[in-house]
């Protein structure tokens, strides 16, 4: 069998035109600094504040929401490497180590990860990776509601994740990639076809 690369990056989306429309809006966001650059000397000139708050901060608003949006979808990725699955998202991010997984459901790209320990809750996938743990990233917003309820997130756990993958493998080259890391690092791994079973076996609790 042919070596498999150390690490292997699929996007969710074509990246090429991915890196085109990221491009457009780096080029965007260096006129919009100008033309801010521009206005605020015009401020203390002859502007106002209130045409200042009424023109600028809603256009600086809508092209950094564009900036996040675009980036969310054109930047999400499935990274598969010797030491396991890292998954960047705008809804979730986690890195779970290959010895961690021990079945993976799935239907038409649709995956359901079962795993052999719970994943826990983190602020950084860093330490997931230094110590092959599996760890989920918990979003800026999220951490704020749990800190504002007073919740602990170290408490929180789950023993499986579900992963629309049919971005990520629409790809001949990409399902060749994910077949090729099973065989090398997940030979492990139970793999049912849920197309074929038609039901799921999921924990019945997943948060402790």
């Amino acid at each position: 069998m042919k070596a498999v690369k150390d690490t292997v990056k699929l996007f969710r989306l074509n990246h090429r035109p991915g890196k085109i429309v990221l491009l457009s809006l780096l080029a965007l966001d260096v006129i919009l600094i100008c033309d801010v650059s521009w206005l605020v000397i015009l401020l203390f000139t002859s502007w106002s504040w209130y045409e200042f708050f009424g023109r600028v901060v809603p256009m600086v608003v809508m092209v950094l929401i564009l900036n996040v949006y675009c980036y969310s979808i054109f930047g999400a990725h499935l990274t598969l490497s010797r030491e396991g699955i890292t998954l960047w998202e705008q809804s979730q991010t986690f890195f779970l180590p290959w010895k961690s997984i021990t079945m993976i459901q799935g239907a038409e790209d649709k995956l359901l990860i079962i795993l052999e320990e719970p994943a826990t809750f983190t602020n950084s996938l860093r330490e997931g990776k230094l110590q092959l743990k599996a760890v989920i990233k918990r979003s800026l917003l999220n951490r704020l509601l749990y800190r504002l309820a007073k919740l602990s997130e170290s408490n929180i756990q789950r023993q499986w994740l579900y992963v629309n993958a049919r971005g990520y493998l629409r790809q001949r080259q990409a399902r060749a990639s994910w077949q090729e890391y099973m065989q090398k690092y997940g030979s492990h791994i139970r793999m049912i076809d849920m197309s074929e079973l038609g039901e799921s076996v999921v924990p019945k609790a997943d948060v402790e």
